[in-house]
């Protein structure tokens, strides 16, 4: 966990007091330190299971393997990905580099077995962005995420706790495209000992976004479509796919988004503890993002 905590902070300072930002961005831009700055130079993924957000959503499941788990769920997801200081030049395409660091967590409950939550993951994200270009951005990250089972759901079944916890390193850059489009790829390795998924650390992410124009509603309202694929070496290359098409609110320059929409999802479990089962569901959600 202190791997987690230090190693993007203390890469930052090394930037800053090297002086390396004024040598990266353009020499004739003085890059100003922000503190709390409103927002991100790496855009969260809009698509992504694994990005910190707080999330109301109800799902249909047309097939899941969890054994004694219901087809209908309601999930919650409390999280912020708080950015804390940026160093880059003002102005509203900012060139330079940004740390955030973020806790959450994720949970599904049950809807026929008078709610009880069948597991949750808890989740920590350090990262460090930076613009290279208008259009091209980088990150470096380090994420943990751990997977964990309600009593109530260890009563029914009997199994133990594979006790699954990812801590990965992660490199992903990120390209705005025309018309409004962005597309993206990540790359993560497992650097713990995973007892649940032994010897298979790496991790695979791509995904395409499209954000209309706010242009409804006297533009306050626009629409976005997303798609997001995973695929884990521990799950043999297996594809998890998110498809999205729903309704978003910005609000203070793109600080906080709001977003009522429609998802698809076919993959392994979205909870982590049952990462060896295969779903799919339907699922309406409100989500807020900072």
């Amino acid at each position: 966990m202190l791997e987690i905590l230090a190693l993007t902070p203390l890469l930052l300072l090394s930037l800053i007091l090297t002086g390396l930002g004024d040598i990266i961005y353009k020499q004739d831009e003085k890059l100003e330190a922000t503190f709390s700055p409103d927002t991100n130079l790496f855009a969260p993924y809009l698509a992504a299971n694994n990005v910190l957000r707080t999330k109301l959503s109800f799902r249909r499941m047309p097939y899941t393997d969890i054994p004694q788990a219901s087809h209908t769920r309601y999930g919650i997801a409390i999280g912020n990905n708080f950015k804390l200081l940026r160093y880059a030049t003002k102005g509203p395409n900012p060139s330079g580099m940004q740390y955030n660091f973020g806790a959450g967590m994720i949970e599904q409950s049950d809807y026929d077995n008078a709610l009880d939550i069948i597991g949750w993951d808890g989740l920590i994200r350090s990262e460090l962005s930076f613009t290279i270009t208008d259009s091209l951005a980088l990150r470096l990250g380090v994420f943990h995420i751990s997977g964990h089972i309600s009593d109530e759901y260890l009563e029914k079944v009997d199994r133990k706790r594979w006790s699954y916890a990812r801590n990965e390193v992660n490199i992903a850059i990120s390209y705005n495209l025309f018309h409004n489009y962005r597309t993206y790829f990540e790359a993560g390795y497992d650097y713990s000992s995973n007892s649940a998924a032994e010897d298979d650390p790496i991790r695979f992410q791509t995904g395409i976004e499209f954000r209309s124009n706010q242009t409804f509603i006297i533009n306050k309202i626009g629409v976005f479509s997303a798609v997001d694929i995973q695929s884990f070496q521990e799950d043999n290359w297996k594809f998890n796919q998110t498809y999205q098409i729903g309704a978003m609110v910005n609000t203070n320059g793109f600080a906080r988004m709001y977003r009522l929409y429609l998802e698809y999802y076919t993959g392994r479990s979205q909870l982590t503890e049952f990462f060896n089962h295969r779903e799919k569901h339907f699922c309406m959600a409100f989500a807020v993002d900072m």
